[in-house]
């Protein structure tokens, strides 16, 4: 992270996170969200065709609930990079051992750590959200 990127994480309480790492972070929202857009495609498709055919009510539950789910994801990955500061009378040094000793428990991969931020990359499965780590 740049010192600008800090900057506006610690004033924003949001962490600002790269392209990249945005798609790999809301990923299972886009991965949810080429349901309805296929739907919807190829109903386009059928319209520009001539052999437009209704919508039955399962597509329209199953677009509903896809999108639906795919918002609730975006919710609550979205409130994964809320953060906040606070301050402690513990130093560095403590502060440096507690992380290491949590990152070691919880298979962190720090790669960097510097006076104002500590960022750590975990490697989970593909549903299970989040994958950086920002202390």
């Amino acid at each position: 992270m740049t010192e600008e990127e800090i900057k506006y994480s610690i004033e924003t309480g949001k962490l600002k996170i790269s392209i990249w790492d945005k798609f790999s972070h809301y990923g299972i929202v886009v991965f949810l969200l080429i349901i309805p857009a296929l739907f919807l495609f190829f109903h386009i498709k059928d319209y520009f065709q001539g052999t437009l055919k209704p919508m039955i009510e399962g597509e329209i539950w199953f677009v509903i609930v896809a999108l639906i789910i795919a918002y609730l994801f975006y919710r609550l990955q979205k409130k994964r990079l809320a953060f906040k500061s606070f301050e402690t009378s513990l130093t560095r040094e403590q502060l440096n051992s507690i992380i290491e000793n949590v990152a070691h428990k919880l298979e962190w991969h720090q790669y960097l750590n510097n006076k104002k931020v500590i960022i750590a990359k975990t490697f989970p499965s593909v549903l299970s959200g989040s994958w950086d780590v920002i202390c």
